[in-house]
């Protein structure tokens, strides 16, 4: 290792002595960046595009109806909370109507929320005024409220309303459009007429998966969870056709261009490989030379290496420059920074490898018959 410094600086004499040999290297490293940047580079541009739109809360959301008569309380919903795969846990109780406390007008429907650790909608419950509920503020607009705030009647209380923009409530296609939610009240605490009225039934569960790949599990879960009930109470709404689309992209868009890249990268390091064993036939004499001053195998082969890694170097940096350079001229699509980062990496390898069995050639090679040569 302590000889490293002084390989590396005879490398870079050596590329100074054979600048065009250096020149065509850096040339073909840097085409084969921009071909696969421009083709495999956008592809997964597009693909991260795609798959941005559709790994979203309302893709990995399952929305689950309960039916009147399906007598699903609290209790019965409670194991979900416990697995893992779940993200979010939202459980609502039946829906009523409820108004401006102020101006009464349009009514909109009211649904008390169980607060649980693994909901993120549900305000944090009082037990004594102001009772907190949330909306979304087109529904705030719906009861008349130019601001933020405003306060709803319920039953036996007056809520205090706050907007919102919870992905629960402004998802498209949201179960709880035009909806205010408010924490239920525990029964302990609530006045007597509501307390004789609170159930505890369900008629309502959002459930969040943590990942694209868990919601087909947590469908199954709850599908079978409930299979006893009949099948007018127990709706189960989902989005598996947007994972399957995103499981697909792969293939779609990627797999071509995946395979083109592959055989780029394989044309320049054979490419790579004819031109260094050339440059080595071309320097034969130079080789013995080093050898019958001295030089080790080892070196000689380090020598050629480091040689390899610099103009490998400039030309992947020039590859990505231009490959940068032209996709935001011509094209719509930039390739992630992190791709480009990895694709230069690979070309640097593919340069590496491409420059050991010339460099093991020269290595190997009588020194004295190689001083022989004119």
């Amino acid at each position: 290792m302590k000889h490293l410094p002084h390989l590396f600086v005879e490398a870079l004499r050596e590329i100074r002595a054979h600048g065009s040999q250096s020149v065509i290297g850096i040339c073909i490293i840097a085409a084969t960046v921009v071909a696969v940047a421009v083709t495999y580079g956008r592809a997964v541009s597009t693909a991260e595009e795609a798959i941005a739109s559709i790994d979203t809360a309302a893709a990995r959301t399952i929305t689950v109806r309960f039916g009147p008569n399906a007598d699903v309380t609290v209790a019965d919903i409670e194991p979900f909370s416990r697995v893992t795969t779940v993200h979010d846990l939202t459980v609502l109780g039946p829906a009523r109507d409820t108004h401006n406390s102020f101006v009464p007008g349009d009514e909109v429907t009211l649904r008390d929320c169980y607060s649980s650790e693994r909901s993120s909608l549900c305000p944090t419950p009082r037990t004594a005024p102001p009772y907190p509920a949330r909306a979304t503020e087109p529904t705030m607009r719906v009861l008349g409220f130019s601001d933020d705030v405003g306060a709803v009647t319920d039953t036996h209380r007056t809520l205090t309303l706050t907007a919102t923009a919870h992905d629960h409530m402004t998802m498209p296609e949201s179960a709880l459009t035009q909806t205010v939610v408010t924490p239920a009240m525990p029964h302990s605490d609530a006045p007597e007429p509501e307390a004789q009225e609170a159930d505890d039934s369900v008629s309502l569960m959002l459930v969040t998966a943590s990942s694209p790949g868990s919601v087909a599990d947590l469908v199954d879960m709850i599908t079978k969870s409930f299979g006893h009930l009949d099948p007018g109470d127990l709706v189960v709404d989902h989005h598996l056709d947007l994972i399957e689309l995103r499981d697909q992209l792969d293939d779609t868009l990627l797999a071509g261009t995946r395979a083109q890249a592959l055989g780029a990268l394989a044309v320049a390091g054979t490419m790579l490989a004819l031109a260094e064993f050339s440059a080595a036939r071309s320097r034969r004499r130079f080789a013995g030379l080093q050898r019958a001053l001295g030089a080790s195998r080892i070196q000689i082969i380090t020598i050629a290496v480091c040689r390899s890694v610099i103009v490998g170097c400039l030309g992947a940096l020039t590859g990505v420059a231009a490959s940068v350079g032209i996709t935001a001229i011509w094209f719509d699509a930039t390739p992630p920074w992190r791709f480009l980062a990895a694709l230069a990496i690979t070309a640097e390898l593919v340069v590496v490898i491409a420059s050991v069995a010339p460099a093991w050639y020269s290595a190997t090679r009588d020194p004295m018959a190689e001083l022989r040569v004119p």
